[in-house]
């Protein structure tokens, strides 16, 4: 499997490989210009696994590549990021409003951290176009006249509709169609019951999963749908359909996207009311999303608030709490500001989550300054040359 770069600088080139190998990509394709792109994609499509594009190049640029691609359902599986500049929101809006097939984009300058998001946030999208959806409950005329209009829609969604009757029957086929799995509808007798593994589920899918939709249902009484709430009214006559349901899904993504990145961008250019402006849009407009408390901690972290910094750390693993990466900003951010009792306390919690993650245990080393932990971390990973000078600084 491979990845395709398209850019007309080979020092851009060798940067972006560098930093794809880096976090995890094994095979690096690179074309020089649009044109150079479509001839590789006609030769290696079958293992071709994502595009990233610049925008600016001769001959053909990104835009006309990804109009080139939008034109072939035979790339329909693919996804496509564009990278641009700091451009304004409203032409961002234009482009992706005129571009369906675009899945994500990435502001210059960029770190390897940015990239590594923004590429799976570019698969999580191509795979919200997947065409399978599982109806579960009862077969009523309403369920039937809405898999008619979804096979109807110029989208994929629905083409392949499975019924179940019940939640084991769910969970059954939600694990052996997760690879094709769009979304989830779900009849209120169902509903009841599977609240709770709902609300796990779509915490681990992370956006995969495009709805969870609660038939008949007051939208008012709907907790698992949050922001989709609208998909509860179409079995109440009201006009607003799945399809316009998952556009305002679509949108809020996007919007939410371009907020996270700003905000990034701003950070690391020290300008701190912006990214702090983005940060708390951004909360505001996913107050469920750990990326935008992490971000909301990063700045107060910049800004020596390490006490607000910490309440946001720990609100981001509340949310998802096995990230390794937000657990170990948290150790870090404990030295700074917490008494400790609290830190034992914390470090007890994060280790029972990571027991045997190196990377974990080297923070908690760091914070506690265990001698023990530093040994346990270094007999999981003898060649970590940072434990080695920790266990050296305790002599």
């Amino acid at each position: 499997m491979a990845l395709l770069i398209v850019d007309d600088e080979t020092s851009t080139r060798d940067a972006l490989r560098e930093m794809l190998i880096s976090i995890g990509h094994k095979t690096i394709l690179d074309a020089k210009n649009g044109e150079e792109a479509l001839r590789f994609i006609e030769n290696d499509k079958k293992r071709l696994t994502m595009i990233i594009s610049d925008w600016e190049m001769p001959y053909m640029n990104g835009v006309q590549l990804l109009d080139a691609v939008s034109k072939r359902p035979d790339l329909d599986l693919i996804p496509f990021v564009l990278i641009t500049s700091d451009l304004p929101k409203s032409k961002l809006h234009q482009l992706r409003h005129k571009y369906e097939r675009l899945d994500a984009h990435l502001i210059k300058p960029f770190q390897k951290n940015a990239l590594a998001r923004i590429t799976s946030l570019a698969v999580r999208r191509r795979q919200s176009h997947r065409t399978t959806l599982i109806f579960c409950g009862t077969e009523t005329p309403e369920s039937q006249s809405l898999r008619t209009k979804l096979q109807n829609q110029p989208g994929r969604l629905g083409h392949r509709w499975i019924h179940v009757q019940n939640l084991e029957e769910l969970k059954k086929s939600v694990e052996a169609d997760s690879k094709t799995l769009g979304a989830i509808l779900i009849q209120p007798d169902v509903y009841h019951q599977a609240g709770h593994w709902l609300t796990s589920f779509k915490k681990t899918q992370q956006g995969a999963v495009t709805l969870i939709g609660c038939l008949e249902t007051d939208p008012k009484e709907v907790t698992a749908s949050e922001d989709l709430q609208t998909i509860a009214q179409f079995f109440s006559k009201s006009v607003v359909s799945l399809w316009e349901a998952m556009e305002i899904r679509r949108e809020k993504s996007w919007e939410a996207d371009l907020l996270f990145q700003q905000g990034r961008t701003a950070l690391q250019s020290k300008e701190i009311k912006s990214a702090m402006r983005a940060a708390e849009r951004l909360v505001e407009m996913e107050p469920t999303n750990p990326e935008a408390w992490q971000l909301l901690a990063d700045i107060e972290e910049h800004m020596g608030n390490s006490p607000l910094a910490l309440q946001h750390f720990q609100k981001a693993i509340e949310i998802h709490p096995f990230s390794p990466k937000s657990n170990i900003k948290l150790l870090d951010c404990l030295a700074k500001s917490a008494s400790p009792p609290e830190i034992t306390t914390t470090i007890n919690q994060v280790l029972h989550r990571f027991p045997q993650n190196v990377d974990v245990l080297f923070a908690a080393a760091k914070v506690s300054r265990s001698k023990e932990l530093a040994e346990r971390a270094l007999a999981l990973q003898p060649a970590h040359r940072g434990l080695k000078e920790l266990l050296e600084s305790f002599n």
